[in-house]
């Protein structure tokens, strides 16, 4: 028995289907969200993720479809007639618009939920923190898993030695020291820190903490720097760029290979050797 439906309900299973697979197409890049989601300024780079994918593409098929579209190849192959197509017809304006609009709310669904997890915040935009009492106290937007926290350590104590002599980068570092504030698994380096240019005399010690979180296995990335010298403007002004420095080699880090990785947590366990 065959299957009888009307015309508007055709068009409304049709739109469902392409909502179906259009939100489809929009969770295949939510894996890269962990990645975005520690870089500078990233609710503008996760909604483009969502948002550019479907719609250029989609905006240049419309397009194409409105110029040559199928109806020019059986004009030419006198197909129709003496028969002519309008283009700007309000049928064919109506099924264009409502093409993109199920493109674009497929987008833009999935894209709002990633910006809250990508900076789950009121404004949605992550910023220095005010200092107080000369102690700027961050956390970081950034998670990690258990046995990743470890090598992560190593490779940011990494990135700390290469700026001890203070010939590149935008700071100079000290010795950098590991340590183990209690018995929860948390861990962290303590370094002093000298922030560029160097004629303003800004001078602080920061203590970096990788802690379990809300989850046990789910570890969050805390930040303290306590300044020792230079003006407190001087001090919070370079410190976002600071901050925005070490966001990023927390980005970096998780575009390492796998078995670089582990060769940071093979590391990172003889730093805390005896700790």
């Amino acid at each position: 028995m065959a299957l009888k439906l009307s015309k508007g309900k055709l068009i409304t299973l049709g739109v469902l289907v392409l909502l179906v697979l259009f939100l489809l197409w929009a969770v295949e890049d939510w894996h890269q969200l962990w990645v975005i989601s520690s870089a500078p300024d990233n609710i503008p780079i996760v909604a483009m993720l969502f948002l550019v994918p479907n719609g250029y593409p989609v905006t240049i098929d419309v397009a194409q479809a409105s110029i040559g579209g199928a109806g020019t190849a059986m004009q030419k192959l006198s197909w129709l007639g003496s028969a002519t197509l309008n283009y700007s017809g309000t049928s064919a304006m109506i099924t264009m618009g409502l093409i993109l609009l199920i493109v674009f709310v497929s987008a833009l669904v999935p894209a709002r939920l990633a910006s809250k997890i990508a900076a789950p915040s009121i404004d949605r935009t992550w910023k220095v923190p005010e200092p107080k009492d000369d102690q700027i106290l961050a956390v970081l937007p950034f998670t990690i898993n258990k046995t990743a926290a470890e090598g992560a350590l190593a490779y940011i104590a990494d990135f700390f030695d290469a700026h001890k002599e203070g010939t590149i980068g935008k700071f100079s570092a000290g010795h950098v020291e590991a340590f183990r504030p209690d018995d929860t698994g948390s861990r962290g380096l303590r370094t002093d820190i000298w922030l560029t240019p160097f004629d303003l005399g800004v001078r602080q010690q920061l203590k970096l903490l990788i802690h379990p979180g809300e989850f046990a296995d789910i570890y969050e990335v805390e930040v303290a720097l306590n300044r020792i010298s230079g003006d407190d403007s001087s001090w919070y002004r370079l410190n976002r760029t600071f901050l925005t420095e070490l966001r990023k080699q927390f980005l970096q880090w998780r575009s390492l290979a796998p078995t670089r990785m582990m060769e940071y947590v093979e590391q990172s366990r003889e730093l805390f050797q005896s700790r």
